[in-house]
């Protein structure tokens, strides 16, 4: 999915990238994410996930107020994710 690759900057200094190879996973997980709280139920896996991405604040902001509200209700569902959106 990545690829990693050396730079060089003012011919001293080096930094190590790691560009995509392949987008494709990365919209897959994108499109994923933006349907997860429109299902049903999601599974375990998918509830972490939207948990974390809820407790990160990287939720789209594209998604209906709706979604985004029903992603915070599973959040909660996941300890994980709760504990990561624990404040201090």
């Amino acid at each position: 999915m990545i690829s990693a690759e050396t730079r060089r900057y003012l011919r001293i200094f080096k930094e190590e990238v790691f560009p995509e190879a392949d987008p494709e996973p990365r919209a897959a997980l994108h499109d994923r994410l933006r349907a997860a709280p429109a299902d049903g139920e999601p599974g375990a896996r998918m509830v972490a996930l939207v948990s974390l991405a809820h407790a990160g604040k990287v939720l789209p902001k594209q998604l209906p107020k709706e979604s985004r509200r029903r992603a915070a209700e599973l959040a909660v569902l996941d300890p994980v994710g709760e504990l990561v959106a624990r404040p201090g």
